[in-house]
């Protein structure tokens, strides 16, 4: 192309875009995408009571992978859940809750899921709140993991228990219909679990029946409380065990089998624990039956009366057993009525934790607890009853709404008490929070 040609060229298309300046656009800039929100619970137009504990469940998918996901009630924050791991698989599943609910009438709740990149998305339902106080409601607290060793390695195979002692902190009884269920964590076959009827502030061992894989390795997996129409509640009880490697040679050795304690009350608990080498086998049993366990393991028991315990190990066609008994001992003598206030914890929503031991033995008949809180001033800002239960040591968290705020919960009491009697009481400062 000549020099002419070319600045012809030039000035034509300059007069194009001067009069037809619509006819050369840039190209739009690439829109990020906006994270997509999906609300499982609670469902659209749902009724809740005041008082009661909503679950707030939901998954957050983007490009970017998810970073934050927090939940709203009618605009205002109250919880949020972060990865804080920018390789982190989307979608991000968040299981969040909206403790002891306050608030009543139509609300609507949002989750709002921020990605790495900034972008953010959210997704609503509204819920009806009405004026009855629920019965109760279910919350449960992690006490202490009650199993074997996580390195107690575990024939390929086995049937196994982990188990962990927990306390009911709601208000709702437990009863046979309750149960744990599996939540995360690697796939592992399991048989049921056990959840025993638990008052309010009993504390329980529950348990979950496992079997180990075939695959020698290290595994762990995640299991929570649900409730009998199938809400879970309370802490995420993971269970952690290896699996060796089976096969043996010669006789099998029983290097240890004791119950600690030997002699318990009834309704007690006693923990059996052994240890046991060259076997491709090991069995434990008892009056309820037999259960294949694990080589190197324990099992908390809480027998109904003196109880004989046969450890079992075999070698292809060579057993060797070992016995131990628990023996139920005589009750201890009643003792009279005391109650302790031993400590508080802020519950969130203006809701006071107070957690109490008492001994409460029938006389005079029908008595309560009475929680009693008042301000610096003395000015009382927060009282609860409860029933009194007979005949047994109590370890109970009773929830107290606080008027005003939960900084003014200054002093707490608790009383045993009927209404024309106050049996014995005792009360605790509030330390600052």
């Amino acid at each position: 192309m000549t020099k002419i040609s070319f600045v012809a060229c030039l000035t034509l298309f300059m007069l194009a875009g001067a009069l037809y300046p619509n006819l050369i656009q840039a190209a739009p800039p690439l829109q990020p995408t906006r994270p997509t929100v999906v609300i499982s619970a609670p469902r659209n137009g749902q009724v809740f009571g005041l008082g009661d504990t909503i679950h707030i469940n939901s998954s957050s998918d983007a490009a970017a992978l998810i970073s934050r996901v927090e939940f709203f009630v009618n605009g205002n924050a109250v919880a949020y859940n972060t990865t804080g791991n920018p390789y982190k698989a989307s979608p991000m599943v968040a299981l969040q809750e909206w403790r002891h609910v306050n608030l009543q009438g139509n609300l609507t709740i949002t989750v709002r899921a921020t990605a790495f990149d900034g972008n953010q998305g959210e997704a609503s339902v509204n819920i009806n709140v009405g004026a009855t106080q629920p019965t109760c409601y279910n919350d449960a607290s992690f006490i202490q993991y009650v199993s074997a060793s996580d390195a107690s390695p575990i024939l390929p195979g086995a049937m196994f228990a982990r188990t962990w002692q927990v306390q009911n902190t709601g208000t709702c009884a437990w009863n046979s219909n309750y149960f744990l269920a599996n939540v995360g964590g690697d796939l592992i076959a399991s048989t049921g679990s056990s959840v025993p009827a638990a008052r309010p502030g009993d504390g329980k061992l529950v348990s979950v029946n496992l079997t180990a894989p075939r695959q020698p390795g290290s595994y762990i997996t995640y299991w929570r409380l649900v409730t009998p129409n199938g809400t879970p509640f309370g802490p995420v009880l993971n269970a952690q065990f290896v699996v060796g490697q089976a096969g043996c040679n010669g006789i099998p050795t029983i290097s240890r089998f004791v119950a600690s304690p030997s002699t318990i009350q009834r309704g007690q608990y006693s923990t059996l624990e052994w240890n046991v080498s060259g076997a491709d086998h090991v069995e434990l049993q008892s009056p309820d039956g037999n259960q294949t366990v694990s080589a190197n393991s324990s099992r908390v028991v809480s027998p109904q009366s003196t109880t004989r315990y046969t450890l079992v190990a075999l070698c292809g066609g060579i057993i060797n057993p070992r016995a131990i008994t628990v023996t139920i001992g005589n009750p201890p003598p009643v003792s009279g009525n005391r109650v302790e206030v031993v400590s508080t914890q802020d519950a969130g929503n203006n809701w006071l934790n107070v957690r109490l031991r008492y001994f409460y033995n029938n006389q005079p008949t029908g008595a309560q607890i009475r929680i009693t809180i008042t301000n610096a001033v003395g000015s009382q800002v927060g009282q609860q009853l409860e029933p009194a239960f007979v005949n047994q040591e109590q370890n109970r968290n009773i929830f107290v709404q606080i008027n005003g705020g939960i900084r003014n919960a200054y002093w707490v009491q608790a009383c045993l008490t009927t209404p024309n009697l106050i049996v014995t009481c005792s009360g605790l400062e509030r330390a600052s929070e």
